[in-house]
C-alpha cells in the first residue's frame, strides 16, 4: 500500500465519520465537525481498517489526514 493510497482510505474514513467529503488537506483545525468526539471515532476506525493501534501520547497528535498518512506510512515500511 503506497502513501496516495494510505491517503485515499484515510480521508475516505474522515469523510465517513464527519458526514462530508474532505480532502488531503483536512485537519481538526480546517474542519469545523472535527471535534474531540469526533477524532475519537476517526481514530478508533483508522486503527480498525489498517489494523494498528494509537498510544495515549501519539492519539492527540494525529490530527490531519496529512499526519495520519504519515504515521500509517511509517508502520508499513518497519
Amino acid at each position: 500500500m503506497n502513501d496516495q493510497t494510505i491517503e485515499g482510505a484515510v480521508a475516505e474514513i474522515c469523510a465517513a465519520v464527519l458526514g462530508r467529503p474532505v480532502g488531503s488537506g483536512a485537519s481538526r483545525a480546517t474542519e469545523a465537525g472535527w471535534d474531540s468526539l469526533k477524532h475519537i471515532q476517526i481514530i478508533f476506525a483508522v486503527e480498525a481498517h489498517f489494523g494498528v493501534r494509537f498510544t495515549e501520547e501519539e492519539i492527540p497528535t494525529m490530527d490531519s489526514v496529512a499526519r495520519l498518512t504519515e504515521y500509517l506510512g511509517q508502520r508499513r515500511g518497519s
